[in-house]
């Protein structure tokens, strides 16, 4: 959950970390300059959902952290800001801002 999350926009505080950079795996000998995490969401789109997306069609979602704290965000492989991926996020009716956009269920 943590990751889908994390690649949905949610900020640290609401996540098992104080600070995005927590997310980085730190393996000794790793040089920090160049670990990072980074999560893919790929998302099926419904007949007539999103304007311009055919059904079937497919919208990529990625979100990275550096070590150093540098973050991006991604649409379909390429890097856009915050507000275009918000928006695109809210064109498929996830409303990061909405509080429990996200039910967790645990079976």
């Amino acid at each position: 959950m943590d990751a889908i999350s994390f690649v949905l926009g949610v900020q640290s505080r609401h996540l098992r970390s104080t600070k995005l950079t927590d997310l980085v795996f730190r393996a000794d000998g790793d040089q920090p300059g160049r670990r990072r995490a980074s999560v893919k969401l790929v998302y099926e789109v419904a007949a007539r959902e999103v304007e311009g997306v055919p059904e079937g069609g497919e919208i990529s979602f990625g979100r990275t952290i550096s070590a150093s704290g540098a973050g991006s965000y991604r649409l379909n492989g390429r890097e856009v800001s915050w507000d275009v991926y918000d928006k695109q996020l809210r064109a498929i009716g996830v409303l990061v801002k909405a509080r429990n956009f996200l039910v967790f269920q645990v079976r």
